[in-house]
């Protein structure tokens, strides 16, 4: 090129980098990001940024995982670049909403231009340069239900281990009020644990390395963990809202409106985990007030429990230490199966011990009205209210992402669900039998990539019970 180096020689470059990343075998990969905003307002895509695409989809490696930034200034032909390679089996790729990031962070106070130049990092965490920030606690949205309806006793255990409740709930509304003060009182434990713990995360796990390359920190000659960082935050994941819209929308509907059931009866069948109650477990299950179809009232729920987490965490000081603040997040990673195993029986027709839902995607199986309707209730969310993830896995199948018309209906699903205030979105390009076919004949799909809940997998490497998940999720699509 300009300067002497060919296209060949940027090409052997970038293949070499990124099998770098791909040798570590980090099983939740590592993040690159392309992408974001100048400071004259332009796109940073440039022409080695669709080299680098190019060379990695050439490649057809799954690590890396790419993490696009989005707005209205990306130029659309890169857009829909990713896009074909996701509908054609790259589901390495996540895409998140520049406007969004930039929303939140400057809503907390950060300015403009540190929010243009903010980092991906992550599965689709995002900072301001020069920050650091973790989450060390996944916290559970369904165990409160389990306190309320147990007398602040885990449900799974029959251990009291909450606050005492009230003996009984005459509305909703009472129900609902008691539901968020359990839900207050593992806030301010975790809290407390978390914070006691950061005092040491600079003795326990100190990042010399990173903090050299932290102005602030050579500045103040502290570790990035340790004050150093020009913002320190503790970040709050919280999992399972769908699960927690749909119980909510199931108990008001049969125990209130239509009083189908008492409580104390609806909750011994829950304990009995739905033994002898088959019809009762099929009625929960099916019932069509689901979170991710468009409906009113479990979307209200979903919203509302995020406003209240975001206004009860978002900005309260960490460890003195770390001299941060909290900040929320809806990610999951792959707690969903092992809290989901530690979860009793749910009143949205959940068995116990089965997966719950993950990041702020309806639950497997239940987005019945389609993606539209998804990104419909997904969007009642303020994504720009808090400066964590919230990310929504949509799953597509293969026959509605053909041609150039599959390729601008994927476009205009994914804008639309930016412009509607969305802040990321990963893309599964599947339909059943083939998943299938591929638990049977694993040797015919040794390249079958999945992208799970922030990362990517291969399909033969995760478990039956994940793969079920996923074949359950596509015959939704049906």
């Amino acid at each position: 090129m300009d300067n002497g180096v060919s296209e060949g020689e940027i090409r052997a470059d970038l293949a070499y980098y990124f099998l770098q990343f791909t040798a570590i075998g980090n099983y939740w990969n590592q993040p690159v990001f392309f992408g974001g905003t100048k400071a004259d307002g332009t796109s940073e895509i440039n022409e080695l940024s669709f080299l680098a695409l190019d060379v990695y989809n050439k490649m057809g490696i799954y690590n890396p995982k790419i993490q696009i930034k989005v707005g209205e200034n990306t130029p659309k032909e890169f857009v829909m670049k990713a896009l074909d390679m996701i509908r054609r089996g790259n589901n390495s790729i996540v895409l998140v909403s520049d406007e969004c990031m930039q929303r939140a962070l400057m809503n907390i106070g950060v300015t403009r231009e540190q929010a243009k130049l903010c980092n991906v990092t992550g599965c689709y965490e995002y900072s301001i340069q020069g920050s650091i920030c973790y989450g060390m606690n996944y916290v559970n949205l369904i165990k409160p239900l389990e306190f309320a309806l147990h007398r602040g006793c885990d449900g799974i255990t029959g251990e009291f281990v909450s606050i005492k409740t009230p003996d009984c709930y005459p509305t909703f509304d009472d129900l609902y009020r008691e539901y968020k003060r359990q839900l207050c009182f593992i806030i301010d434990r975790v809290m407390e644990t978390v914070n006691a713990f950061e005092d040491y995360l600079a003795i326990v796990n100190p990042q010399s390395m990173l903090s050299a390359t932290y102005p602030s920190c050579l500045e103040a000659g502290k570790d990035a963990l340790a004050g150093g960082a020009v913002r320190n935050d503790s970040i709050m994941l919280f999992g399972y809202l769908a699960n927690l819209a749909d119980s909510m929308a199931a108990i008001r509907h049969f125990v209130y409106d239509t009083k189908s059931i008492t409580l104390n009866k609806l909750v011994e069948i829950l304990d009995s985990n739905f033994e002898g109650n088959e019809i009762w477990q099929r009625n929960l299950y099916q019932y069509p007030e689901k979170y991710g179809n468009n409906k009113p009232f479990p979307d209200e729920i979903a919203a509302d429990i995020v406003k209240f987490l975001t206004s009860y965490v978002c900005g309260r000081p960490n460890s003195k230490v770390r001299g941060g603040t909290w900040n929320c997040s809806f990610h999951v990673a792959r707690q969903s199966y092992d809290q989901g195993r530690l979860t009793m029986a749910t009143p949205d027709g959940r068995r116990r011990g089965e997966e719950l839902s993950k990041n702020i995607s309806p639950s497997m199986g239940q987005a019945r009205n389609g993606v539209t309707a998804a990104i419909l209730s997904a969007t009642k969310i303020d994504a720009g209210s808090f400066t964590g993830d919230a990310c929504l896995d949509v799953a597509l199948l293969p026959s509605a992402t053909t041609g150039d018309d599959g390729l601008e209906a994927m476009y205009a699903l994914l804008m639309t669900y930016f412009r509607k205030g969305g802040h990321a979105m990963h893309i599964n390009v599947f339909d059943a039998n083939m998943l299938r076919e591929a638990q049977k004949r694993p040797e015919k799909y040794q390249d079958l990539q999945i992208r799970v809940c922030g990362w990517n997998v291969l399909f033969n490497n995760i478990s039956r019970e994940e793969q079920d998940a996923f074949i359950k999720q596509a015959e939704a699509l049906a």
